[in-house]
């Protein structure tokens, strides 16, 4: 049975938007808590999925340790984080142009070109959201999006493995850096 990573990035070929309010101070923030999820589930099996959002929570956790956050359970955490996913049904559409340049001698040689092929394939594209919001007032202070194609895994560590790096693309810049006011 093949398992579908959400994003798998074996190839590297994960892009990664970050978006962030500047006017936050993430200077000396240490604690999160993932703030509870009351959405309904949605019928995609690939996102609807428990061992994946496990795994998305254990990296996501051990990216945010590894920068010094620590998770906590009980109190009021100075940030909350939440993760979405998506899966997109995309279309890539690829043109082949066989121009292969003049022939004939001097100024008046000749063009010649062969046939120009279109090609469109379907994919889907897994999305995955790590929000970071303030604990204090829960507003959206952070943002990151990862976008990659969908590959089949051969087993759960793959799968793993995927997400790690994927997670790790996305928090790769978090907290943002304070801007250089020395100039």
């Amino acid at each position: 049975m093949c398992v579908l990573s959400l994003l798998a990035v074996s190839c590297t070929t994960l892009q990664v938007t970050v978006d962030y309010n500047p006017d936050f101070d993430f200077g000396d923030i240490s604690s999160y808590a993932w703030l509870p999820n009351d959405a309904p589930a949605g019928t995609d099996f690939r996102v609807n999925n428990a061992l994946v959002n496990d795994r998305v929570v254990a990296a996501v956790d051990a990216r945010l340790e590894a920068k010094g956050y620590r998770n906590i359970d009980s109190g009021t955490p100075e940030l909350y984080v939440s993760g979405l996913r998506a899966i997109d049904r995309k279309l890539r559409v690829d043109t082949i142009n066989n121009y292969y340049g003049t022939y004939g001698h001097g100024r008046h040689g000749c063009c010649w070109g062969g046939p120009q092929r279109t090609i469109i394939s379907e994919y889907d594209e897994g999305t995955l959201i790590i929000d970071v919001l303030n604990g204090a007032d829960h507003k959206l202070v952070w943002r990151g999006t990862g976008s990659d194609y969908i590959r089949a895994t051969k087993s759960p560590e793959e799968t793993t493995r995927n997400i790690n790096a994927a997670v790790t693309g996305i928090l790769e810049n978090f907290p943002p850096r304070a801007p250089d006011t020395s100039r």
